[in-house]
């Protein structure tokens, strides 16, 4: 089952509040070292009475217990750093104490305190070898004592359950170390994924924006340029054209003004903006207009009734015939210029085509692939996003053709 992230998250705040050892929470280093010192002191005092037992056969055998005391006691300071070596020398001070007979309890508890550490920082495999060699000592070790009748079989069994539990508590208690552990790396994974995903995402943005701003300047400044060169070439032969030219003009930049406006609103908001330029098939009527405002003769046709198309689809289609007329005003020549658009609608997919009868040495023998202005990549890039295919360069005919195939029901054939 998949994890959400906002479930992780909370998991791995959950984990920083109650992972623990022995029922308390994570300390700083040195607080642990402080703790450990402390239960190391703790056990060598309360074994303190046992030792001066010793006393009474003289200063050899008191200090005998005390070095065997101190032997079952300090290794445990080193617990963190090296908890096998300790755990083999603790135990290795049990075996010892049996040996020579001394009666020291601290090593008995040391040993438990040592296995259960070895249990939170080693495999259940390292973990279960020294549970069956303290289980096999203490039952050695305590067979005396129940030969003597000191004490009985029940309280040996349950001292033995304890240190089995001693084990089994650290096992748990590494198991929530390596859960705690593997939920902050799956969500460290998964913010690094979101920060990938967002500059992605804003980098394919940016792309778009890039590509309306280009469309929107280039085709509306060029027809601008255009219109305003033939009314400042008619100004004193026919001042009425060259005022309507000028009108013309101004609506031009009034239009363009305000697609800058819906485009630079979208960079300004949270994401949530929905006046960005859309364009469609409606308003290719419009753009021929514009271009025949422009002195460029324009042959327009639409085959088939267009179908109820996405609006991002009818976009893409707009800037497609948008850009190839920008083109063949600012590069094709010839005196009498001309260009052609049809769309023609199939069932699953869509033709866009535009030619014009320009000729122009620099684009003669470039194609879309080898194109590296921002208009033929930006059309390749649209296209591509919708899975069609583009082909532009000379056409048969000596001029230069634009010919784009769109998926509008399923795959183009």
């Amino acid at each position: 089952m998949a994890i959400s992230q906002a479930a992780l998250e909370r998991t791995v705040r959950l984990g920083h509040r109650r992972n623990h050892d022995f029922g308390m929470r994570r300390r700083p280093r040195t607080v642990v070292h402080l703790l450990d010192l402390l239960v190391v002191l703790l056990l060598f005092t309360y074994n303190l009475p046992m030792i001066a037992i010793y006393s009474r056969d003289g200063a050899g055998p008191l200090v005998v217990a005390l070095l065997f005391s101190l032997g079952a006691c300090t290794p445990y300071l080193l617990r963190q750093t090296f908890p096998v070596t300790v755990f083999v020398a603790i135990y290795s001070m049990a075996w010892i104490q049996v040996l020579w007979g001394i009666d020291i309890f601290a090593a008995n508890l040391m040993l438990a305190f040592a296995l259960y550490n070895l249990a939170t920082r080693r495999t259940w495999i390292v973990t279960s070898i020294a549970t069956a060699c303290v289980v096999g000592w203490f039952v050695i070790g305590t067979a005396p004592v129940l030969q003597q009748g000191y004490t009985s079989i029940g309280d040996l069994g349950i001292i033995a359950l304890a240190l089995i539990w001693a084990a089994t508590w650290g096992t748990l208690v590494r198991f929530r170390r390596q859960y705690i552990q593997s939920l902050k790396q799956r969500a460290a994974e998964l913010e690094k994924e979101k920060v990938a995903q967002t500059r992605a995402a804003a980098a394919e943005e940016r792309t778009r924006i890039a590509r309306e701003i280009h469309d929107i300047v280039a085709h509306s400044l060029g027809a601008m340029v255009v219109m305003s060169d033939a009314a400042a070439s008619r100004t004193h032969a026919d001042p009425d054209l060259a005022k309507t030219t000028m009108y013309r003009v101004r609506d031009s930049g009034r239009a363009a003004l305000a697609e800058m406006r819906s485009v630079l609103s979208v960079l300004r908001s949270d994401g949530n903006d929905t006046r960005a330029p859309q364009p469609g098939i409606a308003q290719l009527s419009d753009l021929v207009d514009q271009s025949r405002a422009a002195g460029l003769k324009v042959d327009f046709r639409v085959s088939r009734t267009p179908p109820d198309l996405s609006e991002s689809i009818q976009l893409c289609i707009y800037r497609l015939v948008q850009e190839a007329l920008t083109n063949t005003r600012k590069h094709a020549g010839g005196d009498d210029l001309s260009a052609s658009v049809d769309i023609e609608f199939a069932p699953n997919c869509a033709t866009v085509t535009v030619k014009d009868n320009g000729i122009d040495a620099n684009r003669d023998s470039r194609s879309v692939k080898e194109a590296s202005g921002h208009g033929l990549v930006g059309m390749r890039e649209r296209v591509s996003a919708f899975g069609g295919t583009l082909a532009a360069g000379p056409d048969t005919a000596g001029g230069f053709e634009v010919r784009a195939r769109l998926p509008i029901g399923g795959t183009v054939q």
